[in-house]
């Protein structure tokens, strides 16, 4: 087959980019508002909240590889992976809404149903990702097309990490009316439908063209025989962990800092004169400022990696990024410059980790 046959259109690279918009509009809640959910609208200790998330990053360890070996196994006239986009967007959209209702129960109850509908959420989330991301590696033969459209799926998903950080604290208190819980629910009815869209875009618009040999048999044992004798991989696998967890607290403490350490500031900026702003705002605008870093360090990490190599840029970045949240600790509410500066460096660094960590996933598979 010549190389123009490899080649896609740039509609197939954008198309499914959209796989990432819809995704992204849930893990970017969970990564910025998920302990302020459950604390500050679903009112339920920040103890069991924090114990939930653990359960279901453990239930993923398992839930992940079994969800791979379930899609990989899969025949459908349209494919292995893509399926799963078409039957489970509708269910994760659903999910979404309840997970973010708040039901009148007793203390007892709200616990059942906040473990139930994120557990419920997690799943589908990693049924319908793992196989989205799967997609990637058969949506083509050639490494350039799917390099171009691995760059398109994490523009996607920084422009759905500012969406969710411009506009879902605003939407909230405009659907809500002053209804907190109210505002979060009707809000996943709107981003739940967007996310149906988006994922039923990837659908249509996307096509796996590369099929494995007829001669070769699937073997789980092999598969985690070579997945725990890779030593490189496991060295990412333990790095990844790390740069989850610095992920996870990093993003979910900051609406509380901003709500209980910042708090409502009256600042005079340009062209704005002197005006008073809340919490909410401040952390949208602190949140979305961080999102567009990341989007800017993606751009030029490349160019970097290529210069000092993957690690050696991959350790540089998380070190600064690491100094840039840590700093934030000395830091008091009248600093809000430093604050805001901060998060730029913090962000600018430790938003092209995640790339430079896949590219690395890759060498070792290689």
């Amino acid at each position: 087959m010549s190389n123009s046959n490899h080649k896609l259109s740039i509609k197939e690279k954008i198309s499914y980019g959209f796989g990432d918009l819809a995704s992204v509009l849930y893990w970017q809640t969970f990564m910025l508002y998920f302990t302020y959910f459950y604390t500050d609208v679903f009112l339920i200790p920040a103890s069991v909240a924090a114990t939930m998330f653990l359960v279901s990053r453990l239930w993923d360890g398992f839930n992940d590889p079994l969800m791979g070996i379930v899609a990989d196994r899969t025949k459908t006239r349209w494919g292995k992976f893509r399926p799963y986009l078409l039957w489970l967007c509708v269910p994760f959209a659903i999910a979404g809404v309840l997970t973010f209702t708040t039901p009148d129960f007793s203390m007892n109850g709200k616990i059942i149903w906040a473990y139930a509908t994120f557990m419920l959420i997690m799943m589908l989330y990693t049924a319908i990702n793992i196989p989205y991301t799967a997609l990637m590696g058969v949506i083509s033969p050639s490494s350039i097309e799917r390099t171009s459209v691995s760059s398109i799926k994490f523009l996607f998903a920084f422009a759905a990490g500012i969406i969710v950080s411009a506009t879902l604290l605003p939407m909230t208190q405009l659907l809500g009316g002053g209804n907190d819980q109210k505002g979060w629910q009707l809000t996943f009815v709107v981003y739940g439908i967007a996310a149906i869209i988006f994922f039923l875009i990837a659908f249509k618009g996307t096509r796996e063209r590369v099929l494995p040999p007829k001669n070769q048999l699937p073997n789980i044992k092999q598969d985690l025989k070579e997945l725990v004798t890779n030593k490189p991989w496991l060295i990412l696998l333990a790095t990844t962990i790390t740069f989850i967890l610095f992920v996870a607290v990093r993003g979910s403490v900051t609406v509380h800092y901003f709500k209980y350490v910042i708090d409502t500031q009256e600042l005079t900026l340009p062209f704005l004169g002197t005006k008073s702003y809340d919490f909410i705002t401040l952390a949208s605008v602190y949140n979305t400022i961080g999102q567009i870093s990341s989007l800017l360090g993606v751009l030029v990490v490349t160019i970097i990696a290529k210069h000092l190599g993957k690690k050696k840029t991959f350790l540089l970045f998380f070190i600064v990024a690491i100094f840039s949240t840590a700093i934030l600790y000395v830091l008091t509410a009248q600093q809000l410059g430093l604050i805001f500066f901060f998060q730029i460096t913090g962000s600018f660094t430790g938003g092209p980790l995640s790339v430079l960590l896949w590219a690395m996933y890759a060498d070792t598979a290689d």
